[in-house]
């Protein structure tokens, strides 16, 4: 017969294994968010200020759409091409934001436009890595890209070489 001190060891065992074993159970019940990729289309608007537009947009991602607002600023040597843009999107959920760089080329195309647009209100906490391609000379763009948990990683250093 065992004695007192095996039955309270052998009881608090099977309680440590049984709470594990759940803790571990509901930590896998809960969802894993993966990356969910969009595609969508831009036509430019109205204007609504100095170098700021009312885009019309689509969007195959739901939290996407809304009203879209699109403010440009120039290099002062309007020859150089470079310019910066700040995007913003805002629906009854929440709004998200981000600005982008590039470059009018002599040939009459443009570089891509990438941005990591911020999620706000319901969208707090998420990230929109987007990639516009501008349709040039026509003022429209075609977007893609993908909504991630969390921010996008810190840049790691820059490789210097020893010279």
């Amino acid at each position: 017969m065992k004695g007192p001190r095996s039955i309270i060891t052998a009881a608090i065992a099977v309680c440590l294994l049984a709470s594990s074993s759940a803790a571990v159970t509901a930590q896998s019940e809960e969802p894993a968010i993966a990356p969910v990729e969009f595609n969508g289309h831009i036509e430019c608007g109205p204007d609504v200020g100095p170098n700021q537009w009312q885009q019309t947009a689509t969007n195959n991602e739901p939290r996407l759409e809304g009203t879209y607002y699109y403010s440009e600023a120039y290099a002062e040597d309007p020859d150089s091409g470079a310019t910066s843009g700040t995007l913003r999107i805002e629906n009854d959920d929440g709004a998200w934001q981000g600005s982008m760089v590039y470059v009018y080329l002599s040939d009459g195309t443009m570089t891509t436009g990438t941005t990591v647009l911020v999620g706000e209100g319901a969208y707090e906490g998420l990230s929109a890595i987007w990639e516009e391609r501008f349709l040039a000379p026509r003022c429209a763009a075609d977007v893609r890209g993908v909504i991630i948990v969390g921010d996008v990683p810190t840049a790691p250093e820059a490789y210097v070489s020893s010279e």
